[in-house]
């Protein structure tokens, strides 16, 4: 019921409440423990001022990514699900065969950048740091791999992953209590 809500949403430009419920339904039993609030607010402690919060969104009928900075929020259309989970699977697959093909993985990862990160590069291109929060299959994806056909993601960019930006808040504050508590 989520899921359709927030694609309700996100037709209706409402992408600010998008947002709000998708991160809520992510890590809603966590985040409630938690927190309380405005979840956009909460994803702002954890944004830096060169960083990005990269959370996806996969659906039938178009998946999307939010992309949210320090000053504002985009969502992003990126492929289908559907062909998202099979060049997920097929790129699986490939990276656990014994004998490895490497133009096979190539062309496979390749196909991947282009459906999930390629429309995402003009958003990412100013940033050195930033947090994926995956979706579904992505879950499983090695970002990190993806290949431009001149580059892998890891060689631009420095990817950290989270299950939801209110468990990445969570844990960043958390840290910085134990950076505090170190130092005294």
């Amino acid at each position: 019921m989520y899921r359709l809500y927030v694609f309700f949403l996100i037709r209706q430009k409402r992408n600010n409440e998008a947002f709000d419920i998708f991160e809520k339904s992510k890590a809603r039993n966590l985040a409630d423990i938690l927190h309380d609030g405005d979840q956009i607010k909460a994803v702002q402690t954890v944004i830096a001022d060169s960083s990005l919060v990269m959370e996806f969104f996969l659906h039938s009928e178009q998946s999307y990514v939010f992309v949210k900075s320090a000053k504002e929020l985009k969502v992003v259309p990126i492929g289908k699900k559907e062909l998202i989970d099979k060049l997920v699977i097929d790129y699986l697959t490939q990276i656990k065969q014994k004998k490895k093909d490497r133009n096979a993985f190539l062309k496979l990862s390749g196909k991947l950048y282009h459906e999930v990160w390629e429309p995402l590069e003009k958003e990412v291109r100013s940033s050195r740091g930033l947090i994926l929060i995956p979706d579904g299959c992505l879950y499983y994806l090695p970002f990190e791999s993806l290949f431009d056909g001149q580059k892998f993601i890891t060689e631009r960019y420095e990817l950290s992953y989270a299950p939801s930006a209110l468990i990445a808040q969570t844990m960043r504050a958390s840290e910085q209590d134990r950076d505090t508590a170190n130092y005294i």
